[in-house]
């Protein structure tokens, strides 16, 4: 039903990076991100919509290998549709779909 959606960032190695989940997927008014990285890096977390413009900043910010991150993230501005996000890990990076429903 509102299950999270788990991705993996992967480089050309083929070995984990990161991991990234959003919850709820739909979502209405907030939408959590939770993500972890291997590596010490500058991180983003952004928003797309179907075009390829971005919408929103979700994170920006040095983050510290093996910690969870949380963000909780008002979607209730965004037009219901189909998004993307991209978690951007120092030169690695994982896109994913989120649904927005009103």
């Amino acid at each position: 039903m509102n299950a999270p959606i788990q991705d993996q960032i992967v480089n050309n190695n083929e070995r984990e990076i990161s991991n990234i989940a959003v919850a709820p997927n739909p979502a209405t008014d907030r939408a959590l991100f939770t993500f972890t990285s291997k590596n010490d890096a500058k991180t983003t977390l952004e928003i797309f919509d179907m075009t390829g413009s971005k919408v929103a900043d979700v994170f920006i910010g040095v983050i510290e290998a093996g910690i969870e991150y949380k963000v909780d993230y008002n979607v209730s501005k965004l037009s219901t549709g189909v998004y993307t996000y991209r978690l951007t890990n120092g030169s690695d990076f994982e896109v994913g779909r989120l649904v927005i429903g009103k």
